[in-house]
């Protein structure tokens, strides 16, 4: 996708104008941010803007969060009327430019293009945009056999946002058909992903580096999240077949202690809170399944519990 280099410093003056102590000149240039709203290209600019090195992270941080908001107004949905939409040529650039953007920004930059790429795909995804699964499963592999902890997580992102319209939403036979191509297409490169993470965990816990191994966390984190998504309308048949794999990690992650150093930082407590959610949908909705774990996981929280009414310094667990 290029933007002339033109239009993208006249949109970052803009942008900085609009920080300016002058009153008039603010109102000028929040002025000319709305007057180029509806014009065909400019949605392009933001994401152009939003991912360009050129520019400083304020202005693009600016930008991208310009994109989220037009793109919550403005997005083309199915069936709508065409009037006051972004035209489908703009919605089909940034449907294909947009995942390898984000993954190329800075942190903060990320957060934002996530959050773009979960209101278009509400709308378009799977069905108006069949690239982006694969895509994403194909950039997943790529990160984990690279060990980029960061992409994998900027990539998980994006999947949980794409996922979470599975919790509690309405049962019905076009959400299942939904749900089935992305279980085909994830499950298999998220428990891959889940096992990779879990092993780099027990690799470094020891070293009591909350920097190094709060990534990891995170990344644990955001599949248990995606679990709970994907498990949310029924047990699908893959969970099932390997769910030992899954609650083996579950329960280490609640009857692990990590070094203090750790422990307060407040992530491994972040994971232990997404999978006690797991364990709550598990028991109100697959008890047959899942009675087998049952004991092991009672006891496993209830000595959690133990351990942070003898130690309340260590905080609490979400």
């Amino acid at each position: 996708m290029e933007v002339p280099p033109e239009k993208l410093d006249a949109l970052a003056g803009w942008f900085a104008q609009s920080l300016s102590l002058d009153a008039a000149t603010r109102r000028t240039a929040e002025k000319s941010l709305s007057s180029a709203e509806p014009s065909p290209g400019f949605a392009l600019a933001l994401l152009g803007l939003a991912a360009s090195p050129r520019h400083d992270l304020q202005t693009r941080l600016a930008a991208s969060v310009q994109l989220n908001r037009l793109l919550r107004r403005h997005w083309l949905k199915p069936d709508a009327e065409a009037d006051d939409h972004l035209p489908a040529s703009d919605c089909d650039l940034i449907k294909a430019n947009l995942l390898q953007l984000l993954l190329a920004a800075p942190p903060l930059i990320q957060a934002q293009l996530s959050e773009a790429l979960a209101v278009a795909a509400a709308s378009d995804f799977p069905a108006r945009w069949e690239s982006l699964l694969p895509s994403i499963v194909l950039s997943l592999g790529n990160a984990a056999n690279a060990a980029d902890i960061a992409a994998i997580n900027s990539l998980l992102t994006a999947a949980a946002s794409l996922f979470s319209r599975f919790r509690n939403a309405f049962d019905n036979n076009a959400l299942r058909l939904d749900l089935k191509y992305c279980l085909d297409s994830f499950a298999a490169p998220l428990l891959e992903v889940f096992l990779f993470a879990s092993g780099r965990l027990q690799e470094a816990a020891t070293r009591a580096n909350p920097v190094e191994l709060r990534p990891v966390f995170e990344c644990l984190r955001l599949c248990s999240e995606i679990f709970y998504s994907l498990n949310s309308i029924d047990l699908p048949e893959f969970f099932e077949d390997h769910m030992q794999q899954w609650m083996t990690q579950f329960r280490a992650f609640l009857t692990t202690s990590y070094p203090p150093t750790v422990e307060a930082d407040g992530a491994a407590d972040a994971l232990r809170a997404a999978v006690c959610d797991n364990l709550q949908l598990y028991m109100e909705k697959y008890e047959e399944e899942f009675k087998v774990y049952l004991k092991e996981f009672v006891e496993a929280v209830w000595g959690l519990l133990m351990v942070r009414t003898a130690s309340p310094s260590r905080g609490q667990l979400a």
